[in-house]
C-alpha cells in the first residue's frame, strides 16, 4: 500500500508548462494532416466496412427493403459457420528450436558415428593412445546434445510463458482471437496489436487490459493532481470518489501491479495505413501507419500525464467532430436521449513512423505531443506492433482493402 500511495504521491507533484517550438508545432501539424489524409484516401473501404456490419446484423444491405419483410438468415449463418470452421477451440502456443548447423565436427551420418565409436572402443581394450578425431565425433555430438535439450527447455518455457499471458488479458486472448475471425469476416481485415505493459506504466489499448490496480492508481493519481490545484472542491463529487477509492485499496492486503504481454485487438478502421501501402500483410511499400483511439481528457491525463484541457477537438463516440475546441469533458456522462451518444472525447493518434523509427503520438487540435517522440517500447524485426489478417486477399493496382465475404455474398442474401 505504500507503494501505491507514493505512486499517486508523484503524479501530484506539478511541473512546469513548456511551450513547443515553432517546429515542433509544425511537426505536429504536419503529422496530424498526414494522418488526416490517409483517413480520407481510405474512406470509401472503411465506408464499406461498416455497410457490410450493417448488413450482418440487419439481413440485408442497403434500404431496399423493409424491417416488416421476411429476412432470411444466410449472412449470419454464413458468419458463424465460418467462424467455426477457421478458428480453433483450444489453440496452443508452439515454440520449436529452430534448425541450425550445430555439428562441428561430425557430419550427423550414423555410420560414422559408429565408425568413432568403434576405433575408441577398440583402442582403449588394446591400451593404445585414443584417436583424436574419432574423439572429437564423439564429444562434438555429446556437446551438440546438451545445447539442444537446453533449447528445447527454453522453448517449453516460452510456450508456457505465452500461455500464461493470454490467460491473463481480461477478455482473454482466445475469447478476443476468435472475435478477431469473426470481425475479418465481416469487414475483410482484422488487426492484432502486440504491446508490453511494463510495471508502473499504462497502456492506452482499449479492448485488453491486465487484471492490475494500474489504471485505479492512473485514475486516483489525476484527481488527486486537480485537488491539488484547486481544480476540484472539497464538496465535489470527484473528491467524494478519491476518498472512497483510497479507502477500498488502504483495505486490500496485498497489490500487485503486473507487467507483460498485451494483445489489443483494434477496430478494422482504427489503424490507418500509408497510401503508399500495397499488401496489408506486413504492411509491404508504408513508411508509417498509425492506431486511432478515442479517449476522455482525464484518460489522456491519467495515461500520459499531459493536461490538455480545452485544447483540443472534440468528438463523439461515433467519430463525429462535436465543437472547435472542446470545453468540460463529458467523460461518464450519456444524458438521457438513448441517440445522445457520449462526447467530448479527444481524437489520439499514435504513429509508427518506419522511416524515423520514432513513435509518435498526437491529438486532433493539441499543439504538441501527448509523449515525447522515441522509439518503439517493443522491437520487431518487422517494425510494426500491428499484423493484419484477411482470408480474401487479392492483387489490385488501386485497392488495398479486400472485399469481405459479406459483399461477396449481398447478391444472393437479395435473391431472399
Amino acid at each position: 500500500m505504500i507503494e501505491i500511495e507514493q505512486a499517486i504521491d508523484r503524479g501530484v507533484v506539478e511541473e512546469e508548462d513548456k511551450e513547443p517550438t515553432l517546429r515542433r508545432e509544425a511537426l505536429v501539424s504536419l503529422l496530424i494532416d498526414r494522418v488526416k489524409g490517409a483517413k480520407e484516401y481510405h474512406s470509401k473501404a472503411f465506408k464499406q466496412m461498416k455497410i457490410d456490419m450493417d448488413a450482418v446484423y440487419k439481413g440485408y444491405t442497403g434500404n431496399n427493403w423493409d424491417e416488416e419483410k421476411y429476412v432470411a438468415n444466410i449472412l449470419q449463418r454464413h458468419v458463424a459457420q465460418r467462424t467455426s470452421a477457421l478458428y480453433a477451440k483450444n489453440p496452443k502456443p508452439v515454440a520449436t528450436r529452430r534448425k541450425r548447423m550445430d555439428y562441428e565436427v561430425w557430419d550427423g551420418q550414423e555410420e560414422s558415428m559408429a565408425k568413432a565409436l568403434a576405433t575408441v572402443t577398440k583402442l582403449k581394450m588394446q591400451g593404445g593412445e585414443p584417436d583424436q578425431q574419432a574423439q572429437a565425433i564423439i564429444d562434438d555430438r555429446a556437446k551438440v546434445k546438451v545445447e539442444r535439450s537446453r533449447m528445447d527447455k527454453v522453448a517449453k518455457c516460452l510456450e508456457m510463458l505465452f500461455e500464461y499471458f493470454m490467460d491473463e488479458q481480461h477478455p482473454t486472448f482466445k475469447s478476443q482471437m476468435k472475435a478477431l475471425v469473426r470481425r475479418v469476416i465481416t469487414t475483410s481485415v482484422g488487426f492484432v496489436k502486440v504491446g508490453y505493459q511494463r510495471e508502473m506504466d499504462r497502456l492506452p489499448d482499449i479492448s485488453s487490459k491486465m487484471s492490475d490496480v494500474q489504471a485505479q492508481v492512473d485514475h486516483l493519481r489525476r484527481i488527486a493532481s486537480e485537488a491539488e490545484k484547486g481544480d476540484i472542491e472539497q464538496d465535489d463529487a470527484e473528491m467524494e470518489e478519491l476518498m472512497l477509492s483510497l479507502e477500498a485499496l488502504q483495505k486490500e492486503p496485498l497489490t500487485i501491479i503486473q507487467e507483460g504481454l498485451v494483445f489489443d485487438f483494434p477496430e478494422c478502421d482504427s489503424i490507418i495505413v500509408d497510401p503508399l501501402c500495397r499488401l496489408l500483410r506486413g504492411f509491404v511499400g508504408a513508411s508509417w501507419v498509425a492506431h486511432e483511439m478515442y479517449l476522455s481528457a482525464e484518460e489522456i491525463k491519467e495515461i500520459y500525464d499531459v493536461d490538455v484541457q480545452d485544447n483540443y477537438l472534440s468528438y463523439d463516440m461515433r467519430g463525429n467532430q462535436t465543437g472547435v475546441k472542446a470545453g468540460q469533458s463529458n467523460y461518464n456522462h450519456f444524458g438521457s436521449n438513448v441517440d445522445n451518444v457520449r462526447d467530448g472525447l479527444a481524437l489520439v493518434w499514435e504513429i509508427y513512423d518506419k522511416n524515423a523509427g520514432l513513435l509518435y503520438i498526437v491529438c486532433d487540435g493539441h499543439n504538441d505531443f501527448l509523449s515525447e517522440p522515441e522509439a518503439p517500447p517493443i522491437k520487431l524485426e518487422t517494425f510494426w506492433p500491428f499484423f493484419a489478417l484477411s482470408f480474401n486477399e487479392i492483387e489490385h493496382k488501386e485497392l488495398l482493402y479486400p472485399p469481405s465475404d459479406i459483399k461477396l455474398l449481398a447478391p444472393m442474401q437479395h435473391e431472399y
